[in-house]
């Protein structure tokens, strides 16, 4: 039989034991602040200006769409962040945005771990493993923001992070389809038989981020016509200041 502890008084009532976790300390809120300000902002700018040449070579045509996700999920998090008290279904539509961005980030790591295990011994691998703490800061995010559903019936909490998730993954798209219609453009104007065909064809595709050379040089690998190719050639050139033969030898 179990003795109560000396100097407890027997009719003093027992003190209530509490269903959830205790709330994090001071020094465990710090540490999950900086963390979330490394991997939820920083990283992924250090990312994209330190590791952008690295990460276009990489990934070639998708780095414009892996941008614009990145900058979805910096906005959603900040969102989150900054407005704890939103609407339960604007907080269903941002935890598909988040959990949708997570999975994406977590998608992007594992792509990179190979190169970031090998980078690591110059140091700039580091870089490579901030996709992987971003997915486990979005997907802290979005366990947050999904916990605001009480009011709501299922059906409604369903289809709000359906909306959600559905912009996540078609706002990167958003840069393919502008390319493919600048591409279409400048690719019409390689077709008129006129002299400055391939200056007007360099002019249909802007000098944006989302324009990549990948769509050209796709073109020229499947050019048949000799008259055609030159001017594929001479585009590649003057839009992109690159040489075809680079890429042949």
């Amino acid at each position: 039989m179990n003795t109560p502890p000396e100097g407890r008084d027997l009719g003093a009532p027992l003190e209530p034991v509490s269903a959830h976790p205790p709330a994090p300390t001071r020094s465990g809120r710090r540490r999950l602040g900086l963390g979330t300000l490394f991997f939820g902002f920083v990283g992924p700018l250090l990312c994209f200006l330190v590791g952008g040449v690295l990460v276009r070579e990489l990934f070639e045509r998708w780095f414009a769409p892996m941008f614009v996700s990145a900058v979805v999920a910096v906005i959603a998090l900040a969102v989150q962040l900054a407005r704890p008290r939103l609407s339960p279904e604007r907080s269903m539509f941002l935890t598909g945005v988040l959990a949708t961005s997570a999975a994406f980030a977590l998608i992007v790591g594992l792509l990179l771990l190979p190169f970031s295990l090998m980078g690591l011994v110059v140091g700039i691998g580091v870089l490579g493993l901030v996709p992987l703490g971003t997915a486990w800061v979005l997907g802290r995010a979005a366990l947050e923001a999904v916990k605001r559903a009480d009011s709501l019936a299922a059906a409604t909490v369903s289809a709000w992070m359906l909306a959600g998730a559905s912009f996540a993954l078609f706002a990167p798209a958003v840069p393919v389809v502008l390319e493919a219609r600048a591409y279409g453009a400048a690719f019409e104007e390689l077709g008129a038989a006129r002299p400055d065909a391939v200056e007007r064809a360099s002019a249909a595709l802007p000098h944006m981020p989302w324009i990549s050379p990948f769509p050209l040089r796709n073109e020229l690998e499947l050019e048949g016509d000799e008259a055609r190719l030159e001017r594929l050639k001479q585009l590649l050139r003057v839009r992109f200041h690159q040489e075809w033969q680079e890429f042949v030898d």
